[in-house]
């Protein structure tokens, strides 16, 4: 599968939509995801070499057990191969950046000194890179506490070379002055055109400051996947993967237990696990609960609200094992989220009121104007005959953005919810 560029706001992302992959890979491969330190990561800030101490193999198998998570093989291909290869970390003292001023897109220009990228002056070219998405923003947030708005307003609204001149003896004076001042920065592969001999780097953004880890989601798919495997030796209930994306920052990814349990009322449901991470400055690792209801010719997602594991990325080292724990504790979590969707019959129907409170909580989301459009005209071929499953079936078809599907399933498992107190 390509690389896809531009797609939603990432330069960078590999889909997984729907993919099958039935090639299976033990847990020896798994070791290929964390990497070497090559000297470009802050050695405070790297984590692999301590997740491989405090997480070795062989605490979780036999190097050549087959992995009881299938349908990774794929996912771990290309996010090593494409994913991986196409980003740089650096680790930077203020003093070791030059402001430069603005590219077309009024992002900002830096120029790293010799040193600070030594090893890597063959790809980063005169050793400047080049802002994009809003990364000007989160270097000036990171720097001095403020965003860019007050910059792009001048920009917008003045000569350009008036106003960047004024602004880099300002941001190079203040950068000089906050020197000891330490920030991890990631850069992103370009190709210019055709060129594959001559690649640039661009700049995304801050991954952290000094109290931050690396938990970026190399490291975080690798403990993901072997805790999984631990749960389903430990239960005997085996994972597939079923979908989601690896970008250049960030990674959402579901994993769902093969066997269905059943409902009262009839349906099947599949119990599964969404990873979230974003590498980029304050991001949040979480695994949250998820639940598929099916009756064969419809279904729909509800995903839970709080996370079954949630991991800032300030946390400490030592903190990790307590906390991915609970990933062995899914059948725990599993029994409350039956407790309450067997409360309610799938084939009910949704009263006047819950349609309304429905489309009003769609409409106050943060799903795009374009999905609550679309929303608004399937509410008018809905049905008063219309069960809940597929009411919640058909308007899964408002959007295909993985981001969006999150948002809209956390609507379904709302109403799901208060449709289970009322029964209580």
């Amino acid at each position: 599968m390509e690389v896809l560029k531009n797609h939603m706001k990432f330069k960078y992302v590999v889909p997984f939509l729907d993919f099958v992959d039935d090639k299976q890979i033990s847990l020896q491969d798994l070791s290929k995801l964390l990497r070497e330190n090559d000297g470009t990561f802050d050695k405070d800030q790297f984590i692999d070499d301590d997740i491989k101490e405090l997480f070795p193999l062989n605490n979780f198998g036999d190097n050549d057990d087959i992995l009881k998570v299938r349908g990774v093989s794929f996912v771990l291909e290309n996010f090593i191969d494409e994913i991986e290869s196409m980003k740089l970390d650096l680790s930077l003292s203020h003093n070791e950046i030059e402001f430069l001023g603005f590219n077309d897109e009024n992002e900002m220009k830096l120029k790293f000194s010799n040193e600070s990228i030594k090893g890597a002056e063959d790809i980063i070219a005169q050793g400047m890179s080049e802002g994009v998405y809003n990364s000007t923003n989160e270097c000036f947030s990171s720097w001095f506490e403020m965003g860019s708005k007050h910059i792009d307003f001048c920009l917008k609204n003045s000569h350009k070379d008036k106003v960047e001149g004024v602004f880099s003896i300002y941001i190079n004076e203040m950068l000089k002055a906050l020197s000891d001042n330490r920030r991890q920065y990631r850069l992103l592969l370009e190709y210019q055109g055709n060129d594959s001999e001559n690649p640039v780097y661009l700049l995304r953004g801050v991954t952290s400051k000094g109290f931050y880890k690396n938990y970026d989601n190399n490291v975080v798919l690798y403990l993901c996947l072997l805790f999984l495997h631990k749960y389903a030796v430990d239960t005997g209930e085996d994972f597939k993967f079923t979908g989601g994306y690896i970008s250049d920052s960030e990674i959402k990814a579901s994993f769902e237990l093969e066997k269905p349990k059943r409902l009262k009322s009839g349906e099947e449901v599949y119990i599964g696990l969404l990873l979230s991470n974003n590498e980029i400055r304050k991001g949040v690792v979480s695994f949250k609960m998820y639940y598929r209801i099916t009756d064969g010719k419809h279904s729909f997602k509800g995903i839970v609200k709080d996370s079954v594991c949630r991991i800032s990325h300030s946390t400490g080292i030592e903190k990790l094992q307590i906390k991915l724990e609970e990933l062995l504790n899914i059948n725990k979590h599993e029994k409350k989220m039956l407790d309450y969707i067997n409360r309610v019959t799938m084939t009910d129907r949704l009263s006047e009121d819950m349609i309304f409170s429905l489309f009003e909580s769609i409409k106050s989301s943060e799903l795009s104007s374009d999905t609550k459009s679309e929303a608004e005209k399937k509410r008018e071929l809905l049905s008063s005959t219309m069960t809940i499953i597929q009411i919640f079936d058909r308007l899964s078809e408002i959007t295909t953005d993985v981001n969006e599907s999150i948002h809209l399933q956390r609507i379904y498992d709302d109403v799901i919810k208060s449709l289970s107190d009322k029964k209580e």
